[in-house]
Order: C-alpha cells, then sequence, then structure tokens
C-alpha cells in the first residue's frame, strides 16, 4: 500500500507542470472586435487582425512576449479611457486583456479618442501595435502548393478601414470600391486578369518583407484566392523604403493604371 500511495504521489508531481503548461500566459489587444486586434502567447502564437481579409498568425518567442508585456504593462491597472467622452468617435467596446493562470485581469480601450492627453498616453500603445504588425508581416508563411487562383483582390487601407478595394475574377465580374463613391462593377475576362496576374508573379507564394520608416501611413495587401484554400496576401506598407519596397510599389501604380482600363472599358 505504501509503495501504491508512492507512486501516485510521483504521478501526481510529474502530471501538475503539464497541466500548468497547457494554457500559456497571453495578451490581447483589441481596437475594434473582429476587425482590429492582436494577441499574443508567452513561446506560442501571435495573431495579427486589421479588416476583413488581412488576418495572419505567426510563431512567437518569450523573448518577443517580454517586449509586448512590459510596452503594456503600464495600462494593466487602468487600461486606456477616453478623458473627454464627447471625442469618442463610433467605436467604444475596444478592451485589452491579460490571461495567465492567477486569472483574467480585462481593461478599457478606447483606442479613436481624440484628445491631446489621450494621444500622449499611447505612445507606448502604438509601439506595441507596430512591432505585432512588423512580426506578422515578416514572419507569417503562405501554404505551399496551392492551385492557381481564380480571384484576386487588391485594398488599400486605413487603422483597419478600407479606403480602396478592387476585385478582379478570372472571367466574370469585376468591382471597384471607393470609400467616397458608390461601387462600380465590370467585365473581366480570363486574358486581363492573367495580365493582371502576371505583374505580382514573382510575389506570388511568397513574403514581402520592409523596415518602415514612416508611421501611421496607409497600408494593404494584394490577394490571391483559391477555393478550398486560405487566401495569399502580398502585403505592404506605404511606409516601407527597404528590401523589394521600390519594385512592389512600382508594380501598384501599374496594376491599378491596368484596373482603371478594365473598369473604364478601355
Amino acid at each position: 500500500m505504501r509503495q501504491l500511495i508512492t507512486l501516485i504521489a510521483a504521478a501526481c508531481l510529474l502530471a501538475a507542470p503539464a497541466a500548468a503548461q497547457t494554457a500559456p500566459d497571453r495578451i490581447e489587444v483589441v481596437d475594434r472586435p473582429e476587425v482590429l486586434f492582436y494577441s499574443i502567447e508567452d513561446g506560442g502564437q501571435g495573431r495579427f487582425r486589421s479588416g476583413d481579409k488581412e488576418d495572419w498568425t505567426f510563431p512567437v518567442s518569450h523573448e518577443d512576449y517580454a517586449v509586448i508585456r512590459d510596452l503594456l504593462e503600464p495600462y494593466r491597472a487602468e487600461g486606456r479611457a477616453c478623458d473627454d467622452p464627447t471625442a469618442r468617435n463610433l467605436y467604444r467596446d475596444g478592451y485589452m486583456l491579460w490571461r495567465d493562470r492567477t486569472g483574467e485581469v480585462r481593461r478599457p480601450n478606447d483606442s479613436f479618442c481624440y484628445t491631446p492627453a489621450f494621444t500622449a498616453s499611447g505612445r507606448n500603445m502604438n509601439l506595441a501595435y507596430r512591432q505585432m504588425n512588423d512580426w506578422a508581416r515578416a514572419r507569417w508563411t503562405p501554404p505551399p502548393g496551392l492551385p492557381a487562383p481564380t480571384t484576386m483582390t487588391l485594398v488599400w487601407r486605413s487603422w483597419g478601414n478600407r479606403l480602396v478595394e478592387w476585385t478582379l475574377p478570372r472571367g466574370g465580374e469585376g468591382r471597384y470600391i471607393n470609400r467616397d463613391a458608390q461601387p462600380v462593377t465590370f467585365p473581366v475576362s480570363e486574358e486581363q486578369f492573367d495580365r493582371f496576374r502576371a505583374l505580382f508573379a514573382p510575389y506570388e507564394g511568397s513574403r514581402f518583407e520592409c523596415r518602415r520608416v514612416i508611421t501611421d501611413g496607409a497600408y494593404g495587401s494584394l490577394i490571391w484566392s483559391q477555393p478550398g484554400h486560405a487566401d495569399q496576401s502580398l502585403n505592404f506598407d506605404a511606409g516601407c523604403v527597404s528590401g523589394d519596397a521600390a519594385d512592389v510599389f512600382q508594380r501598384l501604380e501599374q496594376a491599378e493604371a491596368m484596373l482603371a482600363t478594365f473598369r473604364d472599358g478601355g
């Protein structure tokens, strides 16, 4: 009997650490639920979402987690609430969440508040956001061996809000959306689609990385869509000046000129 008790106790001691490690520490920062948010686990997975099609998961280390944790620590006590409720815009359901083995701490995050004091208080928040954005763009890996795309989309955004979007099927009805005008539809042939696709052939199935030096600019994605598979994305930022940035933006200029010709029937 004593031997049996000893074996059970030893088994419990061995199992306890494994159980404790099943839920790594985690931080979530939500500006707009389901639209603009990021999360990071301690030595696990990061996630960064901006808009309805840019949603990346990527590996993160304990050191990465510590960077974001330390940047956000000043907000853990009270969160980040707008100091003038009349200055808040429509999005008022943001939050910050810290989760560890002791439980959860949830704080307000009035991300879109426009007062000098609130803006000054957001320095660390902005640094954390940009760091997560950079890691997401650099570390996300598209799945290999995908079939040819049937639809391509070019979209520009700012802080999660769509500015311009072009949707191009390989034969069918294209769509142009500008936030300042009514949507426009236009016919797209297979030959037109193939010409557009050829512009970005060097980047299909690969990552584009750059070092941002200008912040708060517009950003966007070129998206390849295949039925039954997750979308692939070429993600770019107007503040990028290194790596293949010049080539990417030159191709984007050509692409938008080509798309305008398709839309206008040229």
